[in-house]
Formats: structure tokens, C-alpha cells, sequence
């Protein structure tokens, strides 16, 4: 028998063209997309810039064509199978092999392999893709079933299997490319792996553990081989052989490993994350016919679901200890999906690990990602809620073709997902549910029952129960059952701060078990913008036509113009000025939510953001741009998810003062320091009380005090700072306004910004004669130069930050 052998057929060899003409023939690059082809040729303008999105809208309507020839060996052909693989097709398609139709896409999500050896020859040979307009297909699928279902922002289509956000959506363009968006090769073996599952089982007391391992092999013909498994890390070198019979087809085979004292997987800020290899070997004949490699952590994760006095519990529990979950949601870190790395998508994730994230929540209306996104997951401790990729509309159930399809996409993303170490939960879809119940798709009449609901409790729970039956299912987000923002049950989304222009304080009234989804606008950073944009900066101003088309949400502008108005009186039209107020009152508000859901853990079980990316450059909800600029968000988040925090409240008429650790050894006894200042830094107030530390994961209200005890009066011109202090250093501080910016008394502050050569960078100092609130330092508008940021600082102190540039540094402050 002969090893597997392949032979990829991406690369720059392809040629696109019209299905339909000759006008246009350029060289092509698989994987891609026919924008970034047409782009690399320079037939259309970068749609990420000016208002360009708008000038390549043809693209989407045509038919398209990618074509290469390709050399194969006649010793290719003496396998026993010869495969065509397809790791995905955006989206409807036909492959074409020699002249030949070998297979029909109908499903961006689901991989082909294809038989074809009888269609090849030795030598040269022909493979064309062409697709169709996923514009035009859209249209014709809603006339040719008769039904037209309800869709968000009536752009993305439910009768196509392709990623909704492409479509456009509040944050995003309208760019619903077409392509070969995964690898594409051949694959010619007598056997191979055809899946390798891995799944822990660990012992009740954590101290050692059983590593289940199913191995499936696909074989043309009868026969037997050897398969030969290896678990190593950890000073551990276990290995396991054993013959195995093969059947024509697939057969599979089970292995365990009996593992002691296994070095635990944590997620981030609860512990370290080792990974384990794992190798398995196919030989036959004294020879290796194919091989896999793979890395598994140790843990246990559970979804802690159980009845209390106000309902059912919704938390996760890792390795016996229960874990808040902090973090944002996910969305595609880019609209033309082939052009994501690797290494951007390390920076991406990387900037959750550094906000001290522990989850990312990939979002319905996106894609399943890439391995290397959740290899870095693995990596940095980042726990995956996992959506299934629907999203805020209802999808076409009573076909039984569509049920078919979405099955397979279940199956072939289940598989590759479910022995994952940061897995912690897959989820029906997002908003669906929503939609149905509280939308008013239900009481308009239009529709005779929930479509898609057989999907999200039938099909897809069946596929996990099957295939994953060691991970939990939701059957949507947000879900509480019977009803779906429910603040007893489940995962909830609130968007009445934002959507129904409700104060920030509206989040300290919520009582819900996991807030899965909520946010807040910001601009990007002015660097960004000046990207984007080559309008001079002088002219640049918030209702700028470029502004305004990358700004994605409807009434967005209206929105943010009335909450900076509340904040900070009429809107500025200095562009930078504009930029950092967003910003501010995005942090100002988000933060709220995730200070007043820690201090409620475990009764809430976490807090997960709209949104921690961007697809795109634009003004957002996320916490880092397009460009992985941080904005005043990031450096709030991730004081807000520090192993500890403290924090402020002000609720019925009381103040307090919270500590919030993930383990007890994270909060040692000390002190907090609770001072009421004006913006002189007089001292109107002052109390020092003594903390014992934390027993357990459950945060400790450490001071109180009635607002007329601390002489709070309306609040105007005074903040409460709370300072947590531990063997002499201040471990966490945290400060709490109580009137909006236009009303306080900032007065004239005076800022000192120092720079000085240290230790290969800068060491840049500031300092302030009054209270100055989010200080944000800049390096030509770029705040990524400075390990931190958006800085509360009181008369008489400095704090010193790290820069990787000393020049060019400005900043701005709530009083600016």
C-alpha cells in the first residue's frame, strides 16, 4: 500500500472570468474571492475606502468563472482513490472537472470530496468553479418557493447556506463575494484518516483521566493496517498500537488513555493552558500511510444549569470551579474571509487574552472559523460559545432539501469542532428567537408559525447529542425559553441602552443569568480614519459623507449625536474631538454593564459584549478596530476584568464598594480607601476599611454608606474613587461620577505628558493639577503605542506608562 499523497491546486495558477463574456479575464489566487482578484488586478477600488463599496455593487449581480490547469502524475492515478477536495465554495456552484460536472455547492459551510479518479488523467488536466450571483439567487429562491421570510436589514438570504453578515449588517458592507474561500486539492491514498476525536473524561476529583480516542479510516478495499497513537507534554510520553481491520468504506476504532495527574487546562486568569500532543500513525506494509497531529488540553467544562429561588442558574464550571465569563462577541475579522492569517487573527484574539478576557462568543451570522482561531483559543484560554451560523431571521424548515443541507453543515463543523479544548458551548443561532416573540414577526399575521424552529430543536441538538454528546447545546442566543429575554432563565440580550436611548444606569437594574449580548457605538481611532479617508482632516467632521457610510447602523448618528449631547452638550464637529468622546461614552457605558455583572456573579455567570472585532474600518461597537486599535473600551474592559477589581455602585439610595477576584489566591486581605473629591482633589469624604480577602469566587461588598452620609448632595463637581490596596500596593481603583460631563466642575486642568528613553522604548508620565477622567494618550492618533490608557488620574499623582514612540504624543481628557 502507498502513503497518501496530495497535490494542491491553490495558488496563483487560476484565471477568473465573466461565466457569460470574454470582457474580462485576469489571473486569480485560491483561496480567494473575486473581489480581492479583481482588486489585485486593479478592476475595481479598494471597497474598504472612501465610499468605494458603493462603485463594485456590480460585482455581486454576474456569474463568475475560476479555471486552472494542472499536472498529475500518472503514479497519483495508481491509488485506490483519487479525491477532489474542497474545503469551501462561496457559494452557489458547480465544479467542472475535465468538462465535466462532478458536483453542485449549494452550502459555503459544507467541505466537498469529490470521487475522481475515473474523470483524470495522467497529465494534464482542467478544473473549472462557477458560480452564481448570490444577489440574483436570492431573489429567485424567494419567488420560487413562494415565501418570503423575514430578514435582517432584508439583505441576507435564508434560502442560501452563506454567511448572513456578507449581505451587510449595522457594522458592516455589503460585499457578498463569491469564490474557492478554503483550500482546494487532490488526495489519492489506499487509506487515510478520515477523523480523529478526541475527547477528555475527567475524574471526579480532577487527579487523573480517561482520553478517549475515536479514529476513523477510509479504505477502498478490505484489508488490515497498524495504528499507532502517541500522548505527550508534560514530561507524559504514553503511546498505544494496535492491528486493526479496515473495511471498504469507513471503519472506526476506539483507543483510551489512562492519564495520571494531568497538567489542568485553564481558562485565561484561572490558571495556565498546557496542551498535550497527540499523533496518530496509519502504516501499513513497514510504511506510513497517512498521519494527524493534534494538541488536547485537560479540563472539564459544564454548563451549570440547576433550579434556584428566582429560576435556573446559567453559568459554566471549569474543572469543578465556577468560572464568570467575561468577553466579547465574535464576528469575521474581515469581509473577504481568504485574507485573514494566522498572525492577524493572533492579534485579534491576542488583544482578548491581554483585556483578560476568558470567552469569545462566535456569532450566528458569521462563519465557523478558521482552525487557527481556535488554536489560538486553545492557546490563550479564550472559552468558545460556538453559534451555529444563523442569525435574526427565520430560515426555510419545511423543506426537507434546506433541513438536508443544514444537517451536513452541522455534522462536517461538529466534527472538525467537538474535540476542541475551548469549546464550551454551541448554540442554535442568534436572535431567531427573538425575532419571532418579540419583533412582531409573530403578531403581523404574515407567517403561520416560527421558521427555523425545527432547526434550532430538532436537527442541530440531535447532530451535537450525536456526534458531541459531552458538550452542552443552547438552542439560541438570546434564549430564556418561553420567553427569550427572560432575566430568570438562560442567556439574555439588552439593547435598551443604545437602541431605545436609555442611560447607562438602565444596566445596574438587570437581574438576568448571563448577559450574552449588548453594546454601545464608538469611532475608530483617528489613525484609522485617516486611512480610510484622504479627505484633509480639516474638512473631516462627524456627517461627513465618507463618515457616514462607515457608519452602518441606520440611525446610528442620530443616536451617538444624542447621547454626546447628553454627556457633553452640543456634538463638536473637530473630527478628533468627536473620535474620543464616542469612545468615552462607549466606555462609559459598556463598563457599567460589566462592572454591576461581576459583582452579581454567580446569580449572572457572564458578561460577553457587542463586539470585540471589526470586519472592516468603521464606526462600531467593537472594543478594537479594524486596524486592532484599541479604543477607550479596551482599557476599560480590561481594568473591568482584571483578576481583581474593584468597583463602585450606587443603588437605592446607597454607595458600595465591591472587590471581585477569580480565585480567592487573586485577592489577598488589604484594604480599600473610599474618598469623595471634587475636581481639586479636596477630600470630602474618607474611609478606609480593612478587606479579609476572598473566600471563594463570589465577589465581597467591602464598604457602604448612604448618599447623605458622604455629603453626595446632587453629585455635581464629585467623584467617589475607590482604591484596593494589598501589602502597600494598589492592586485596583475605581471611580464613579455622578452627573454628566457638561455639568461637572473639570475647571481648567493641567496636564504634564513627560517622555524619556527607557529600556529600548519610552517612558511617558503624566500628571494632572485637578481630577482629569479618561485621560487618552495618542501617538498621531494612535493609541496602540502605550501599554495603558484612557487613565483617571488625581492631583499630585503620576502614573507612568510604556510607548514604543516618544514623538508626536497628544492627549484629550472628558474635560478637553
Amino acid at each position: 500500500m502507498k502513503p497518501l499523497a496530495k497535490l494542491d491546486l491553490g495558488g496563483a495558477d487560476w484565471l477568473l472570468s465573466e461565466t457569460d463574456g470574454d470582457e474580462l479575464r485576469i489571473p486569480a489566487t485560491v483561496p480567494g474571492t473575486v473581489h480581492t482578484d479583481l482588486l489585485a488586478a486593479g478592476k475595481i477600488p479598494d471597497p474598504f475606502l472612501e465610499t468605494n463599496e458603493k462603485d463594485v455593487l456590480w460585482v455581486l449581480e454576474k456569474d463568475w468563472s475560476w479555471k486552472r490547469s494542472f499536472e498529475v502524475p500518472g503514479e497519483l492515478l495508481e491509488r485506490g482513490r483519487v479525491q477532489l477536495v474542497f474545503e469551501g465554495i462561496d457559494t452557489a456552484a458547480k465544479v467542472l472537472l475535465n468538462g465535466e460536472e462532478v458536483a453542485a455547492s449549494d452550502n459555503m459551510y459544507v467541505p466537498l470530496r469529490l470521487e475522481v479518479k475515473g474523470l483524470l488523467r495522467a497529465g494534464a488536466n482542467e478544473l473549472e468553479v462557477r458560480t452564481e450571483s448570490p444577489t440574483r439567487i436570492r431573489r429567485e429562491r424567494t419567488e420560487q418557493h413562494g415565501l418570503e421570510l423575514p430578514e435582517c436589514f432584508d439583505k441576507s438570504s435564508a434560502y442560501l447556506r452563506k454567511a448572513p453578515y456578507s449581505y451587510s449588517w449595522d457594522w458592516g458592507p455589503e460585499l457578498p463575494t463569491s469564490g474557492i474561500w478554503k483550500p482546494v486539492r487532490l488526495e489519492a491514498f489506499e487509506a487515510r484518516l478520515a477523523d480523529v476525536f478526541p475527547r477528555v473524561d475527567m475524574a471526579a476529583d480532577m487527579k487523573s483521566a480517561k482520553l478517549a480516542v475515536t479514529v476513523e479510516i477510509e479504505s477502498p478495499v478490505a484489508g488490515e493496517a497498524e495504528l499507532a497513537l502517541g500522548l505527550s507534554g508534560g514530561g507524559l510520553e504514553l503511546e498505544l498500537a494496535e492491528r486493526v481491520k479496515l473495511e471498504a468504506g469507513t471503519s472506526a476504532h476506539a483507543f483510551e488513555f489512562d492519564v495520571e495527574d494531568p497538567e489542568l487546562w485553564w481558562p485565561n486568569g484561572y490558571g495556565e493552558q498546557p496542551l498535550y500532543e497527540l499523533a496518530t500513525a496509519l502504516r501499513a506494509g513497514g510504511q506510513e500511510l497517512d498521519s494527524d497531529s493534534r494538541r488536547v488540553g485537560f479540563r472539564r467544562i459544564e454548563l451549570v444549569r440547576e433550579s434556584d429561588s428566582v429560576g435556573e442558574t446559567f453559568y459554566f464550571r471549569v474543572n469543578g470551579y465556577p468560572v464568570f465569563c467575561r468577553g466579547g462577541n465574535w464576528i469575521p475579522d474581515d469581509s473577504f474571509l481568504p485574507r485573514i492569517t494566522r498572525e492577524s487573527l493572533e492579534r485579534s484574539v491576542g488583544m482578548a487574552r491581554d483585556a483578560h478576557m476568558n470567552m469569545l462568543r462566535v456569532w450566528g451570522g458569521g462563519v465557523y472559523e478558521s482552525d487557527d482561531f481556535y488554536d489560538l483559543c486553545d492557546e490563550m484560554g479564550i472559552l468558545v460559545w460556538q453559534d451555529f451560523c444563523f442569525a435574526c431571521g427565520m430560515y426555510p424548515d419545511h423543506l426537507e432539501g434546506f433541513r438536508e443541507s443544514v444537517r451536513c453543515e452541522a455534522e462536517a463543523n461538529v466534527r472538525r469542532l467537538r474535540g476542541r479544548t475551548s469549546l464550551a458551548l454551541f448554540c442554535g443561532n442568534n436572535e431567531c428567537h427573538q425575532g419571532w416573540y418579540e419583533w412582531g414577526w409573530q403578531k403581523s399575521g404574515k407567517w403561520d408559525r416560527f421558521y427555523g424552529e425545527k432547526l434550532y430543536h430538532e436537527v442541530l441538538p440531535g447532530v451535537v447529542e450525536r456526534l458531541a454528546p459531552h458538550v452542552s447545546y443552547w438552542p439560541g442566543s438570546g434564549y430564556g425559553g418561553e420567553t427569550p429575554s427572560s432575566q430568570t432563565h438562560g442567556d439574555m440580550h439588552y439593547w435598551k441602552v443604545w437602541h431605545s436611548k436609555q442611560p447607562a444606569e438602565n444596566y445596574e437594574t438587570l437581574t438576568c443569568r448571563f448577559l450574552s449580548e449588548f453594546g454601545f457605538e464608538g469611532g475608530p481611532a483617528m489613525r484609522t480614519i485617516r486611512e480610510f479617508t484622504a479627505a484633509p482632516e480639516p474638512e473631516l467632521h462627524p456627517m461627513h459623507p465618507v463618515m457616514l457610510h462607515h457608519e452602518r447602523c441606520n440611525d446610528g448618528p442620530a443616536k451617538l449625536k444624542q447621547y454626546l449631547e447628553t454627556e457633553f452638550g452640543p456634538v463638536t464637529e473637530e473630527i478628533a474631538l468627536w473620535v474620543y468622546r464616542s469612545q468615552y461614552v462607549q466606555a462609559h457605558c459598556v463598563g457599567t454593564a460589566l462592572r454591576h455583572t461581576r459583582r452579581r456573579f454567580a446569580d449572572c455567570g457572564g458578561v460577553l459584549f457587542w463586539q470585540h472585532n471589526d470586519c472592516w474600518p468603521v464606526t462600531s461597537w467593537s472594543c478594537i478596530d479594524h486596524r486592532c486599535r484599541p479604543k477607550a473600551l479596551w482599557f476599560q474592559a480590561r481594568r473591568d476584568f482584571a483578576p481583581a477589581a474593584v468597583s463602585l455602585a450606587d443603588t437605592d439610595g446607597e454607595l458600595s464598594a465591591w472587590v471581585c477576584g477569580n480565585r480567592p489566591e487573586d485577592v489577598p486581605a488589604g484594604e480599600v480607601h473610599v474618598r469623595l473629591l471634587d475636581f481639586s482633589g479636596q477630600e470630602l469624604y474618607a474611609k478606609t476599611v480593612a478587606f479579609n480577602g476572598a473566600e471563594d469566587h463570589r465577589p465581597v461588598k467591602v464598604w457602604s454608606a448612604a448618599r447623605d452620609e458622604v455629603d453626595l448632595g446632587d453629585g455635581r463637581g464629585k467623584v467617589l474613587v475607590a482604591d484596593y490596596l494589598a501589602a502597600g500596593e494598589r492592586i485596583s481603583r475605581a471611580a464613579r461620577t455622578f452627573v454628566n460631563c457638561k455639568d461637572q466642575d473639570f475647571g481648567e486642568a493641567s496636564v504634564r505628558v513627560g517622555v524619556k528613553p527607557a529600556n529600548g522604548g519610552f517612558d511617558v508620565t503624566v500628571s494632572t493639577d485637578r481630577v482629569v477622567l479618561g485621560l487618552m494618550l495618542n501617538a498621531d492618533g494612535d493609541p496602540t503605542p502605550f501599554s495603558d490608557n484612557f487613565l483617571y488620574l488625581l492631583p499630585g499623582e503620576e502614573q507612568t506608562v510604556r510607548s514604543s514612540v516618544g514623538e508626536g504624543i497628544s492627549c484629550l481628557h472628558a474635560g478637553s
